[in-house]
Parts: C-alpha cells; structure tokens; sequence
C-alpha cells in the first residue's frame, strides 16, 4: 500500500491542460464533479492504501489511519477553469451527498481548521507529503499541493455478499495557481493471487542456492512496513522448512532487505525484524536444525532502482543465503 501507489504532481501557472491523461476514466462508482479533468490516473490491480480516519496531531505531524488492502484506483482531478467559481464547500457537500447516495457509512470528514489538533498550518509535510518528505506521507494516493481551504472525506460502501468499498477523498484549492483539485482513492476487496509468486520445489531451491548461493524468498508477505507475517506466505515458509529439515549441516543466513523510503534506522530495524520474524516461524515449527542466524541490512544491497514502486517492491524482500 507500502506499500501504496505515490504519483508525484507538480501544481504551477500555466501548466494546465484540460484534457484528461491517456487511458484516464472515472470509477464507475464516483464520477466527476462538472468543469474537472483528470490529471493523473493510476489502477494497482493489488496494493495497500491508507485512508485518514482521524485527526492530525500537527505537533506530532501523524493523523489515525485505516491500511486497505485490495485494488486501488487512484484519480486526481484539477478544474478546468483557474479560479473556479465552485466553491470548495459546494464541491465538499456534493461528493458528501454522492456518498451517501451509494449507501456509504462517513468513517471521517472534516473541513479546514476541523481537520486539525492544534495548529492549522500546511498540511502538505503532515498528510500528503512534499518532494523532501515523501516518505513521511500518510496518503498512498497521489501526490499533490494541499495549503489552502480543503476537505477530506473518508467512507466505507457496503456490498451483497462481498466486503466494503473504501473511499478517500481530498478536496482542495491550490495555493499559487488557484485551481480546485480532488484526490480520489478507490480501495475494492480483491484476493492476492498467492500462487502467482513462489520459490517451487525443494528440488528448485536446491539449484538456486548451487548456482547463486543465496534464494529471494519469493511469496513471504508482511502487513505494511511492520514484521507481521501474512497467512498467504505459508507455501515458501513451508518449502524452505523442509529443506532446512533435509540439509541439517549446512548454515544460512536469513537476510531481510527494505527499499530506501524512511529513515534508514527505521530500516535497519524492519529488515531485521522481518528476518527474525521468518527465522521465529521456521524454529516453532520444528524446522531450524542447522546454523541459521537471522539479520537485516536495511536499504543498502537494492537489486532494483528505487525511483519506481516496482524498484522499491523488489528491493524489500528476504533471501535465504549459504554461510561461506
């Protein structure tokens, strides 16, 4: 949800074009409000968002949030017209209504100063984050420039026999070019296909681990930036337990990686408690008779770019490596 989907957007005069971006559409559930195009469009087909659902403690630059996992759309509107004669509280009450309509349970809204514990400053460092501080943000949607008036709304659409919709929305009035723009993220239940990613057979690792001397352990999930292991990483960990349980004498590393978003001690900390973590489920289950030591080494060894959420996803991960 890391993690989520950020897409960057620079605001300034002179840089609009109405005409939405290539391959752009509404979500079918939520269109746009009239005189709005969109400026970006971004679909993860599986990803982790986080919607506010509380306050900002300014001081403490944090705010309540609620991790969503499933199928994230994310759309970012701007007017078409600079100095929009919409009102940001006519565009607040409207997307209000249009929630409710669809049946939507309000989980927060707030307007402006509403939106805060103590001072109402910029919120740009604190919520959506800025090109020094993004890793900080607590939006995993789409980056943009919030100073002005503004609205959140955050909302939960039930479905028949299926689980909630998440909705996220940001309404603001930028800064220096004076137009209106609408952050909308899009969060429906879908299954990660577990299947899709793994190691394979015992007789597979034995041939990575010959020919590299280390394995990326391919199919081991964790909740978002903490050491929780997912249900879903079960086949790998059982795969890599019967090895271990076949080759008692040989001694291994558990290596975890992260990517390089946050500060590095940060890291360093959740690398090693995501080896720890897999090291834990490997020794309850009887399978750890060999050497094996558990350490994280944080951002420092990428295989991948980090400028890209496909870099940064292939750069956490954990490896099974041979002691030397």
């Amino acid at each position: 949800m890391k993690r989520i989907v950020m897409l960057c957007i620079i605001f300034g005069v002179g840089m609009v074009f109405a005409k939405d971006a290539a391959g752009a559409k509404d979500h079918p559930l939520l269109k746009r409000y009239p005189g709005f195009y969109i400026r970006q469009y971004k679909v993860s087909e599986y990803d982790e968002a986080k919607v506010i659902s509380g306050k900002f403690d300014y001081k403490h630059s944090t705010a309540p949030v609620t991790p969503i996992e499933g199928k994230v759309t994310n759309i970012s509107y701007d007017s078409i017209k600079k100095h929009d004669d919409t009102s940001l509280f006519q565009l607040y009450k409207n997307y209000e209504d249009a929630l409710k309509r669809l049946g939507a349970e309000i989980r927060f809204s707030c307007r402006n100063e509403t939106c805060f514990e103590g001072s109402n400053a910029s919120v740009n460092g604190v919520f959506i984050g800025n090109w020094i501080n993004s890793d900080k943000a607590l939006f995993n949607g789409l980056l943009g420039s919030v100073r002005d008036e503004f609205g959140i709304i955050t909302a939960k659409v039930p479905q028949k026999e299926k689980a909630p919709v998440w909705i996220s929305i940001v309404m603001s009035t930028e800064e220096i070019s004076g137009y209106r723009t609408v952050l909308l993220s899009v969060i429906e239940p879908k299954s990660l296909n577990s299947h899709k990613i793994g190691i394979g057979s015992i007789s597979d690792v034995e041939k990575k681990l010959a020919k590299q001397g280390k394995i990326t352990l391919e199919g081991i999930y964790f909740d978002f930036d903490k050491a929780t292991l997912k249900p879903a990483s079960k086949e790998t960990l059982t795969t890599i337990g019967h090895y271990l349980h076949q080759h008692p004498k040989e001694g291994f590393y558990i290596v975890g990686h992260t990517d390089n978003k946050g500060s590095y001690k940060h890291n360093l900390a959740l690398s090693s408690n995501r080896a720890k973590a897999v090291y834990k489920y490997l020794k309850d289950k009887g399978k750890v008779t060999n050497h094996l030591q558990a350490i994280g080494i944080g951002p420092i060894s990428p295989v991948a770019n980090n400028s890209s959420e496909e870099g940064r996803a292939k750069n956490r991960r954990v490896e099974l490596v041979v002691m030397q």
